[in-house]
């Protein structure tokens, strides 16, 4: 079983737990339909719409400052929060950890959670493990426990997130957290690009897909537009794991692509 399908098949024995003062986190992915109930914003402690959960209350926005990366302690330079430090968001690949963030204890028992860039990604309020965009509040994932360790699960938005920041959680080794798994149930044609991200590493549709695009095939979608018109179909001739090709049919540009899920 490939490790992908083990988080998915161990998620249901994750359970809420608080995150010591000073502890390493390993960066998890899931699916924010697979999460058990007690974890996911179907229950109204987790829920954005919950006010104590809202951007909206200064104690979660961006704009108090005690959250800001402009406050030394938030800071990358601060050696706690770098890749020596004792905070770091870690990411697995290939066996290997990688530092891809830190997350640093606010006011009143809030948690920010910063890109190694310095970046407020979410944040966690205190009561409640929930992880929220730090930007608009939307749900991206989950303080939780998985076999005694203690991780940061992240949804299809959190994993979105670290995209923006160049960092794709899913850009593994084969039998690394494959996203193969995912079936992508949108029909062939009608579609049209709503975001590119990182000059072509990655696509979001209109329907909210998310497609990352062969590496062998970037410099054909770098330069692709938002509102343009894209085919999808399946393909057997890109690398191994990108199984669908987008074509864009404004420029006649072809990207072979994998299906992430949706955001």
């Amino acid at each position: 079983m490939n490790k992908f399908l083990t988080i998915f098949v161990l998620i249901v024995l994750l359970i809420a737990a608080p995150v010591s003062a000073f502890a390493d986190l390993k960066v998890i992915i899931a699916r924010e339909s697979d999460l058990p109930f007690e974890l996911s914003p179907s229950k109204f402690s987790n829920s954005p719409s919950k006010f104590s959960n809202s951007i909206s209350k200064f104690s979660n926005s961006p704009s108090k400052f005690s959250n800001s990366p402009s406050k030394f302690d938030n800071s990358p330079s601060k050696f706690d929060n770098g890749s020596s430090g004792n905070r770091r968001l870690l990411l697995e690949q290939g066996g290997s950890y990688f530092y891809i963030g830190y997350y640093v204890w606010g006011d009143e028992g809030l948690i920010n959670f910063f890109s190694s860039k310095g970046k407020r990604l979410f944040y966690s309020p205190p009561e409640t493990d929930a992880l929220f965009n730090g930007e608009d509040g939307e749900f991206c994932g989950t303080l939780a426990t998985l076999k005694n360790e203690k991780v940061l699960v992240l949804t299809e938005k959190g994993q979105l997130a670290f995209m923006r920041e160049g960092v794709s959680l899913l850009s593994q080794p084969e039998g690394k957290l494959r996203s193969s798994i995912y079936q992508y149930p949108g029909g062939s044609s009608g579609h049209w690009i709503q975001e590119n991200i990182d000059s072509g590493s990655m696509i979001i549709l209109e329907d909210g897909s998310i497609w990352q695009i062969d590496p062998l095939d970037k410099i054909e979608a770098m330069l692709w537009l938002p509102v343009s018109n894209i085919t999808i179909v399946i393909s057997n001739n890109g690398s191994p794991g990108y199984d669908h090709l987008l074509i864009n049919t404004d420029d006649g540009g072809k990207a072979h692509a994998k299906y992430l899920g949706s955001k």
